[in-house]
């Protein structure tokens, strides 16, 4: 009997565990499904990006009427598509109380583009002191 010693019978001994093949079959049903996965998602990402910039558009064209409205004084929304941004002038940035309100959508969180702003021909939109504006518009922000 050989205690401690290992025969060349001990050694053949077979061990659970996957081929090569098995493997490189995994990793391509793997890379395909990221294949399909990758794209949607960042679809998903930029479609919600847009979204957001939307809903934050919709949000200060809210906050600019409520304001003339409170305030009894006209508030102007100035849309700057060339610099993909907007602002209030007679609204102070919460942030910034010295500067006047005023959203970049290219920069985080949105990375979006102005590609048009159209409020009767230009690019603003002013709410008297009743909080009605004085055209009705469009702004349109893509990727």
């Amino acid at each position: 009997m050989n205690h401690g010693q290992f025969t060349a019978r001990d050694s053949r001994v077979l061990r659970p565990g996957f081929t090569f093949v098995e493997l490189l079959c995994v990793l391509i049903v793997l890379g395909m499904i990221a294949a399909v996965a990758v794209p949607r998602y960042a679809n998903a990402i930029t479609r919600g990006r847009v979204e957001a910039a939307a809903r934050r558009i919709t949000t200060d064209l809210a906050l600019a009427q409520r304001t003339a409205k409170f305030t009894g004084k006209s508030r102007k929304v100035a849309f700057d598509p060339f610099l993909d941004k907007y602002y209030m002038p007679s609204i102070r940035d919460p942030d910034h109380f010295s500067e006047a309100y005023q959203v970049f959508l290219g920069d985080e969180p949105y990375n979006t583009a102005m590609i048009s702003a159209d409020f009767n021909g230009d690019g603003d939109l002013i709410f008297d002191g009743h909080g009605v504006p004085d055209s009705g518009g469009t702004v349109i922000i893509g990727p």
